[in-house]
């Protein structure tokens, strides 16, 4: 009985395809069986990927730090949180409703990223803890960016959308470099507010608008 069911594992090896049977040897033996080529083709698959991910970081860290760079040249240049509520060419409808939305989406995002893990202490994904809160916020975010274009337009014309595009990217970016807790929350809302402060400290008009 031996020998016939050998036999038949024997055909069923036979009777499989070659891509098969090349998709069921695994990619390196076990360590002690290694080849020397093997080994080496190991080694640089590791130093690959790590090479890789200290790109990846590297680059991600540099894109972040010029979208800060730039968003903070522009607040600087155009005194944007000046103008913006001061222009007597804002459109005042639309800019309510960006403003509307632009608050509701920023509340959702405090209560999904510091109350409920931090506070209320529920360590799920949002969407599992409330279906509705993620759409929602991409609703109102999505809402608050194409009104604030209509808003804005009448200030800088075609500078508004690359205006908005910089400034929220960079203060979106600012959390490469603020710890991964809590404090890195806290720390990147005091940012955000801290921008609408801005015109305290910067001394002309602004440039750029109508």
């Amino acid at each position: 009985v031996h020998g016939i069911e050998m036999k038949d594992e024997a055909v069923n090896q036979r009777s499989l395809p070659q891509s098969s049977q090349e998709e069921t040897q695994p990619l390196f033996s076990a360590p002690e069986l290694l080849t020397e080529v093997e080994k080496r083709k190991l080694h640089r698959a590791l130093r690959k990927k790590i090479w890789v991910k200290r790109l990846d970081f590297f680059f991600g860290k540099v894109w972040a730090l010029g979208c800060i760079v730039l968003s903070g040249y522009i607040i600087y240049y155009s005194n944007f949180f000046s103008v913006i509520f001061t222009n007597y060419n804002v459109n005042k409808l639309f800019f309510s409703i960006c403003l509307l939305c632009s608050g509701t989406a920023l509340t959702l995002l405090i209560y999904m990223s510091l109350y409920l893990p931090y506070i209320a202490k529920i360590n799920v994904e949002p969407e599992e803890y409330s279906p509705n809160l993620i759409p929602i916020t991409t609703l109102c975010l999505v809402f608050s960016f194409f009104t604030s274009i209509m808003g804005l337009w009448p200030v800088w014309g075609f500078y508004t959308i690359p205006i908005i595009v910089v400034i929220a990217t960079g203060l979106y970016k600012v959390h490469h470099f603020l710890p991964s807790n809590v404090f890195g929350i806290i720390m990147q809302l005091a940012i955000i507010i801290g921008a609408f402060f801005s015109p305290l400290w910067i001394e002309h008009p602004g440039y750029w608008h109508f």
